[in-house]
């Protein structure tokens, strides 16, 4: 039961987080901010994180996870069409549906110009970005278009 509330509690404290950074900027948010939006003591916040840019590293880690269910979406078509649509829907959904999705992806970028650690992971997604767009351009080369 208390790891049960524990995962609970850290995962409340990264979805808040992803609110927090996408409203006010990682920049500007700070670890106030941060408890005042999970309904937290301080305590409960550094018991999961070390800080700030811990929390970062996990909520960009859980953001190029999702990634991996697109990817799953997207390769369980059976033709060009059906991919091109899935990608295109997926993308479309995950933009319309999240609010802060835009304004902190381009938080993950800004802190990739500044934090190796970021530029890494973000590196990685694009690798993995790449590599599905190369596989929906050989599915699309093998049936002739």
């Amino acid at each position: 039961m208390p790891q049960q509330r524990a995962r609970e509690t850290r995962q409340r404290i990264v979805e808040c987080a992803y609110r927090v950074f996408g409203r006010l900027g990682y920049g500007q948010a700070t670890v106030e901010d941060l408890l005042v939006e999970a309904g937290i003591s301080r305590g409960a916040f550094y018991h999961h994180f070390a800080g700030k840019e811990e929390l970062l590293k996990a909520l960009l880690s859980e953001h190029t996870r999702e990634f991996d269910q697109m990817r799953g979406a997207v390769s369980a078509t059976s033709s060009f069409r059906e991919v091109m649509d899935r990608f295109v829907a997926i993308w479309i959904e995950h933009f319309t549906s999240d609010p802060d999705f835009a304004p902190l992806s381009l938080e993950f970028r800004v802190q990739a110009t500044r934090e190796a650690w970021a530029r890494d992971v973000l590196a990685g997604f694009h690798r993995q970005v790449r590599s599905l767009i190369a596989g929906v351009l050989r599915i699309a080369q093998s049936a002739g278009i």
